[in-house]
């Protein structure tokens, strides 16, 4: 509800900050775009781990997220974490509420939740 209010009126509110990421987001995305098929995103509380096909796992440290409605049934997850260079770094989840599916930073095509990598 709050959620939804500041949604609304997000000059005054702002983005929510959330330090794990909530029931909805939990699990394994898959996509059927053809560049990402074979590639794997898990959603955990604390962190994401990127399966990208000929490359070792990446388990990312969620250290923040920044939640933020962006239009109807459309929630940003900005997630702030560092690099494994070093450097701070952003990757921005967009949950699609009607279609219980989610964007994966600037990947074309949404991503399906997925009971296996």
């Amino acid at each position: 509800m709050a959620l939804a209010a500041c949604g609304l009126f997000a000059v005054a509110c702002g983005p929510a900050t959330l330090s794990q990421m909530p029931d909805h987001l939990l699990g394994i995305w898959k996509t059927s775009a053809p560049r990402h098929a074979q590639n794997f995103v898990e959603i955990r509380r604390d962190s994401l781990v990127l399966g990208v096909v000929g490359l070792e796992l990446e388990v990312i440290r969620i250290e923040t997220i920044e939640v933020a409605r962006q239009g109807a049934g459309e929630e940003v997850y900005r997630v702030h974490f560092t690099a494994a260079e070093g450097y701070p770094d952003v990757l921005a989840l967009t949950w699609l509420e009607n279609e219980r599916a989610v964007r994966v930073g600037a990947a074309a095509g949404t991503w399906t939740r997925s009971a296996e990598r």
